[in-house]
């Protein structure tokens, strides 16, 4: 998708690989579309923390917390206010994405090319994958 100063006047060129088709002729249509674009981000989920003293609940806090926010609270604290709200200076990082394995990796990529060079590709990578699980070192 183009946007913004991306869009520019010109010839552009749609080029479609039609491999997977069963049969059969298909249709694209090409033209210039308002969009708009809506970010969410959730809202706070309240939650209850109690502090029980011989199975019997002496105080409750209310919180107030986005997701992906930590938050330090002692329900058993006088200090403890009845309600918490999380701020958005505390929310956490977010854990990074698994990078995945050589021969997955490997794969997408030749999946990429077309015909012939795409056998070949695809050979090396199981090619790969096998010296590795004999020399797991390498």
């Amino acid at each position: 998708m183009l946007e913004g100063d991306k869009a520019t006047p010109g010839n552009y060129v749609l080029r479609v690989v039609n491999f997977a088709a069963a049969v059969g002729t298909w249709t694209a249509t090409v033209g210039r579309y308002q969009t708009t674009q809506t970010v969410t981000t959730g809202s706070p989920e309240p939650y209850t923390m109690t502090c029980e003293v011989s199975g019997q609940v002496v105080r409750s806090t209310q919180v107030f917390i986005a997701r992906g926010q930590t938050l330090s609270v002692n329900p058993c604290s006088d200090a403890t206010p009845a309600v918490v709200y999380g701020s958005s200076g505390t929310a956490a990082k977010a854990k990074p994405k698994p990078r995945p394995h050589k021969k997955a990796s490997c794969t997408a990529k030749a999946k990429r090319k077309h015909g012939k060079a795409r056998k070949r590709a695809l050979r090396r990578c199981r090619a790969a994958a096998r010296r590795r699980a004999h020399h797991p070192h390498m």
